[in-house]
């Protein structure tokens, strides 16, 4: 499972392509049947070289799979025990929430970095002055910043550097972000170690 550890390289489209190289025949006819797609399309989906791929293409088409959401399609693969599949799509959803909590988490706490506190904060990170002039130039330089540091490998679902730095520009509101989201992964850390138990 090695593969899955970064979001950001287990996109929708990789999803797929492991799905097709999982997928037989028979496991598409069974989906074919469990998500009532016409008799003939899953005919000629099945006989077709690339059966798996043309399949998935069919569920996507329908709206069954999106690159938001296939917990539908995790759950007919436990239904119908198609194992070793469904731990790609759940693995996938775990990603993906992980992941959009995180963006959501930058965008807000982008609102409490004014300009001058983003001048000062690449200085103290030292962002190359290339990287400097992408984040002044943006329409959203607090942001900017942040995926900045993030891609620098200073931030990475771990906040803690750029906490300390806050605190010390006293820039209350913007810490207390912070606070609130590393008790929310703290709180699903711990809900994952229960079910774990």
């Amino acid at each position: 499972m090695e593969l899955f550890t970064k979001a950001s390289i287990f996109t929708f489209s990789h999803l797929k392509e492991e799905l097709s190289s999982k997928l037989t025949q028979t496991d598409c006819g069974k989906l074919g049947r469990y998500f009532s797609l016409p008799l003939d399309q899953v005919k000629t989906i099945i006989t077709s070289p690339s059966y798996s791929k043309n399949f998935l293409l069919a569920l996507e088409e329908r709206g069954f799979i999106h690159p938001s959401n296939v917990n539908r399609l995790t759950d007919a693969l436990t239904e119908l025990k198609i194992n070793h599949t469904h731990l790609l799509t759940e693995t996938y959803m775990k990603l993906r929430d992980q992941d959009t909590q995180y963006d959501r988490f930058l965008a807000g706490l982008s609102a409490h970095l004014t300009f001058s506190i983003t001048v000062k904060l690449c200085d103290n990170f030292k962002v190359t002055d290339e990287n400097k002039n992408t984040v002044f130039s943006s329409q959203n330089p607090g942001l900017s910043f942040l995926l900045t540091i993030d891609e620098m490998g200073i931030i990475n679902h771990d906040v803690s550097k750029l906490e300390t730095l806050l605190e010390e520009y006293r820039l209350v509101q913007a810490v207390a972000k912070i606070h609130e989201y590393q008790s929310l992964v703290f709180s699903d850390k711990s809900r994952r170690k229960m079910k774990v138990l």
